[in-house]
C-alpha cells in the first residue's frame, strides 16, 4: 500500500483583545524543540513539527499552524540530540520583562584579527526584537540593524516560550540555567553572552530609521477614549503608553504626545525622552532638539543630553530642480558704474575646461554705494539652465544671452547711509531681463531700513530699532534675536517677551 504524506493546516482566525500576541498548542502535547526543525509535538502515537506562521490584516490576526508528520524514530533521534528541548525543560516561571534588559551576544572575526563583527539580539520594545551587528575594521566602528522581528509567545500547557516570525523564525526558549536561542531551519546553535545593558543611542537610530514605517503601519494603534482623549496601544489592543494625551504624533522615528499646548517626546523602545513638558521638538540625523523649561535642549535618542551646541541651520527645506547647474556671480563697481560678472562651473561648482566669463553693466546704481550678494561680493548660485548647451567649439555663447538671474536677492547700501533689499531683476538692463519673470514685488517694505545682513537661510533686517527674518516674517517685533542654534533661534520682543523661534516662524514664549 502506497505511503500517503499527510499535512495538516489548522487556521485560526480570531479578533486581538488584550493580551492575545500568545498562541496557544492544542494540537498536542510538546514533545522536544530542536534547532533546524523547531518544534516537534506528539498526538496520540504520532509525531508532527509544528510552524506557526502569523500575518495580520488591519486590526485582524490571522495564525496558521502548519503541522508535517515525521517518523518515530527520527522524532526521538532529534530529542536525543544535544541541545534539543523538552517539555521538562523549559523554566516555566521565567519573568520574560527581564529581556528588557538584557542583550544576548556572539562574536564574527576573521583570521588576522583586524576586523570583527558583534552580533546582539535584544528585544527592543514589547512587540519586537532586534539583531544588531557592531562591526569594527581597524579604528572604525559601525552599528547597523540586521533584522527586525516581531513576536509572540507560544504557550505550552503551564509553560512558554518567545517566537519571532517575519525575516527570521527563532525560538527563544528559558531553561533554568540559560536561555537558548535556536533557529528554524538553521542547526547550528550559538554560544550567547548575555549581558545586562540598556540600548545605545546608535542603536535606537539604526533601528528606528529601518523599522520605523512597519510600526507605524503595522503595530501602533491609536485608540479614542470616551474622554475623547487617545491612548497608544499596540495591535493586540494593548496599552503602550499609560499616559493619554489631546492628540499623538508619530514622526521623526519617534512618539509624540501632546496635551494642549505640551508635548511629551518617546522613542520607539517606548522611553520617556523629557522630564517636564515640551513646547517644541526638532528632529535631525544627529540629535533631537527640544524646548523643555525655557531652556533650548540637544539629546540622542536614548535622552542623554549631548553637550556640543549647535550654531548652524542644519534643517533646511530645499526642493532641487529636475537638474541644477552652477554659476559663480560677482559684483564690481568702479567710480560709480556697477558691473554683473559671471562664470558657468561644473557639477561640482569648481571650474572646468567648459568654463568662460561674462559681464554685464547695471542699473539704476546713481544712489547705490554697495551691491552685496549675501553680504558679500561674490556668490554661487543654481539654475535649471544648462548652458554647455549654447557652449559650442564653433560658436561661443554668452551666459547674459541665455542664462536668466532676476530672481537674485541681493542687498544694497544707499549713499544716503539706509540700505534696501530687491531683485537682481531690478538691476538688469531690458535687454538682459528675463521677459517671463514675474515681479511680486515682496519687498517694498523694507526699503530705506538701518541694517540688512543674510543669516542663512534668512535675511535679518532692522527698522525702527526693531528686527523681522525675511521670508517668513512681515511684522518688525524684535528688539533682539539670536542667531539660530539649529533650528531655534532666541528672541526678545520690544514689550520684553521672550522665547524662541523656529525655522516657519512660530514663536514659543516663556513661560
Amino acid at each position: 500500500m502506497k505511503k500517503i504524506i499527510l499535512c495538516i493546516i489548522v487556521m485560526l482566525w480570531c479578533q486581538f483583545s488584550v493580551g492575545q500576541q500568545t498562541y496557544t498548542v492544542t494540537e498536542g502535547q510538546l514533545y522536544c524543540i530542536s534547532p533546524a526543525k523547531g518544534i516537534v509535538i506528539k498526538k496520540g502515537s504520532r509525531y508532527y513539527t509544528l510552524e506557526i506562521e502569523v500575518d495580520f490584516e488591519g486590526k485582524q490576526e490571522i495564525m496558521k499552524s502548519v503541522l508535517k508528520p515525521i517518523k518515530k524514530n527520527e522524532a526521538e533521534a532529534l530529542s536525543k540530540h544535544e541541545n534539543s528541548i523538552s517539555y521538562d525543560q523549559i523554566d516555566g516561571r521565567y519573568d520574560f520583562k527581564k529581556l528588557q534588559e538584557l542583550q544576548f551576544t556572539y562574536t564574527e572575526d576573521d583570521t588576522n584579527m583586524t576586523s570583527y563583527e558583534i552580533r546582539k539580539f535584544r528585544q527592543f520594545n514589547p512587540g519586537y526584537f532586534a539583531i544588531f551587528a557592531i562591526k569594527q575594521e581597524n579604528d572604525t566602528v559601525n552599528t547597523y540593524l540586521k533584522e527586525w522581528l516581531p513576536c509572540i509567545f507560544i504557550q505550552f500547557d503551564q509553560k512558554r516560550i518567545l517566537y519571532t516570525y517575519d525575516n527570521v523564525t527563532l525560538y527563544l526558549i528559558p531553561t533554568p540555567n540559560k536561555i537558548q536561542l535556536f533557529g528554524l531551519h538553521d542547526p547550528s546553535v550559538p554560544e550567547l553572552k548575555v549581558e545586562k545593558k540598556a540600548l545605545t543611542k546608535d542603536e535606537i537610530y539604526a533601528f528606528s530609521s529601518n523599522a520605523f514605517a512597519e510600526l507605524n503601519k503595522n503595530y501602533f494603534r491609536i485608540d479614542t477614549l470616551p474622554n475623547k482623549k487617545l491612548q497608544l496601544k499596540n495591535r493586540f489592543n494593548e496599552i503602550l503608553i499609560s499616559k493619554n494625551y489631546d492628540a499623538i504624533d508619530l514622526r521623526g522615528t519617534s512618539i509624540i504626545g501632546h496635551t494642549g499646548k505640551t508635548m511629551d517626546l518617546y522613542n520607539l523602545a517606548l522611553k520617556k525622552l523629557n522630564q517636564d513638558p515640551l513646547k517644541a521638538v526638532n528632529f535631525n540625523p544627529w540629535s533631537i532638539q527640544m524646548i523643555e523649561n525655557n531652556t533650548l535642549k540637544s539629546i540622542d535618542r536614548t535622552g542623554q543630553e549631548l553637550k556640543t551646541k549647535f550654531n548652524y541651520p542644519f534643517h533646511l527645506v530645499y526642493e532641487p530642480t529636475t537638474k541644477e547647474y552652477f554659476y559663480e556671480l560677482v559684483i564690481t563697481k568702479r567710480n560709480d558704474n556697477f558691473t554683473l560678472k559671471m562664470r558657468n562651473l561644473d557639477h561640482i561648482a569648481h571650474e572646468d575646461q567648459y568654463t568662460v566669463s561674462d559681464s554685464i553693466s547695471l542699473q539704476n546704481t546713481s544712489e547705490i554705494l554697495e551691491i552685496c550678494l549675501k553680504n558679500k561680493m561674490k556668490d554661487t548660485v543654481k539654475s535649471s539652465v544648462d548652458f554647455s548647451i549654447y557652449n559650442r567649439p564653433y560658436q561661443k555663447g554668452r551666459i547674459s544671452m541665455h542664462v536668466p538671474f532676476d530672481d537674485v536677492i541681493v542687498t544694497f547700501l544707499r549713499k544716503d547711509g539706509t540700505f534696501g533689499i530687491n531683485y537682481l531683476h531690478y538691476f538688469l538692463k531690458p535687454e538682459n531681463k528675463n521677459q517671463y519673470f514675474e515681479d511680486d514685488q515682496p519687498f517694498t517694505g523694507y526699503q530705506k531700513v538701518q541694517a540688512i545682513v543674510y543669516k542663512a537661510p534668512f535675511y535679518q533686517i532692522k527698522k525702527n530699532d526693531l528686527y523681522l527674518l525675511y521670508p517668513i516674517q512681515k511684522e518688525f517685533r524684535y528688539k533682539k534675536i539670536a542667531d539660530f542654534q539649529g533650528y531655534f533661534a532666541r528672541y526678545e520682543r520690544a514689550n520684553g517677551e521672550k522665547g524662541w523661534l523656529d525655522f516657519k516662524g512660530n514663536e514659543y514664549r516663556d513661560d
